[in-house]
């Protein structure tokens, strides 16, 4: 039987919610990037690189939107959106869906998802576009069940 459904609210993260969220984020990051290839020297130097733009002094770039994911009055993850790469006057780019360990499985992703792309909307955007790593299979799963589709596929092979 499938997860209950849920209904999410988007909350605005506080400046400490910020704070303790960058260092972790990055770190993760960083570990995405290498799980896709990369030595940890090269996914560190353009991860750094990457956060020092779009969130330069420690806070977001015009445009970059960290929130909480609040479902029944309680935290259970966070979602991050901002620009299209391109910046185009349809789309959002969703960096970051997160829901916390302890929650998973019970429909907060989809909640999320769809409070995601119900704030993109109010922002004007007609297309939410995302990234999903090699090998995350669950999240894979959300977005092909929410109708996301595949726009290009990134391969490589260890030689």
């Amino acid at each position: 039987m499938g997860a209950t459904p849920r209904t999410a609210t988007l909350v605005a993260f506080r400046d400490d919610e910020l704070a303790a969220w960058l260092p972790v984020s990055l770190a993760e990051y960083v570990e995405g990037r290498m799980g896709a290839g990369e030595t940890r020297e090269v996914a560190t130097r353009i991860a750094t690189e990457q956060r020092a733009q779009v969130f330069p002094g420690g806070v977001p770039a015009p445009g970059h939107h960290l929130f909480s994911v609040v479902v029944d009055g309680e935290r259970v993850g966070m979602v991050w959106l901002g620009p299209t790469a391109d910046h185009d006057d349809v789309g959002r780019y969703l960096f970051n869906v997160e829901i916390d360990a302890d929650k998973r499985g019970r429909g907060y992703g989809r909640a999320a998802m769809r409070a995601a792309e119900a704030w993109a909307v109010t922002q004007g955007a007609t297309r939410l576009s995302l990234n999903v790593w090699g090998g995350n299979d669950v999240a894979r799963s959300l977005y092909d069940s929410l109708g996301y589709v595949v726009a290009a596929t990134h391969m490589y092979r260890d030689l």
